[in-house]
């Protein structure tokens, strides 16, 4: 292969990579709509959003990290001053 077949191969691949970047971006910042049927009644969104509710002080407790107080303990090796050398 020449060099010329080895460029354009290479863009294509990074073409390709490009725009599969930029969709899983567009679908990670705008995702789907989903549609609420408008039929549904006062009782079930009243349990939804007790169970939303439930889920969001569960996911408040469980997000606290606690981590254990560590000391790092190091000795300085001791070494002398470096004396000047004269010039010569």
């Amino acid at each position: 292969m020449n060099k010329r077949a080895v460029a354009l191969i290479a863009g294509g691949v990074g073409l390709a990579v490009f725009v599969a970047s930029a969709a899983a971006l567009t679908h990670t910042l705008n995702p789907p709509v989903q549609l609420v049927d408008e039929t549904t009644s006062r009782h079930s969104r009243i349990q939804c959003e007790s169970q939303l509710r439930q889920a969001a002080e569960e996911t408040v407790e469980s997000s606290v990290l606690v981590v254990p107080t560590v000391t790092v303990v190091g000795d300085v090796p001791r070494r002398g001053v470096a004396e000047m050398q004269p010039q010569r």
